[in-house]
């Protein structure tokens, strides 16, 4: 890497597992976030 460690096997599945762990909260907060403003946007009524 950048400090001349070895970038093996193991480093690379725990990389991966670290960023699919990010992607998949990041991808839950959208979906929470969305499904909130649909609840507002129903329970508002029609307009």
């Amino acid at each position: 890497m950048s400090q001349g460690e070895p970038f093996n096997l193991t480093r690379l599945v725990s990389f991966a597992f670290i960023w699919g762990g990010a992607a998949v909260f990041l991808a839950a907060a959208m979906h929470r976030a969305r499904a909130a403003r649909r609840a507002l946007k129903d329970a508002a009524g029609p307009a």
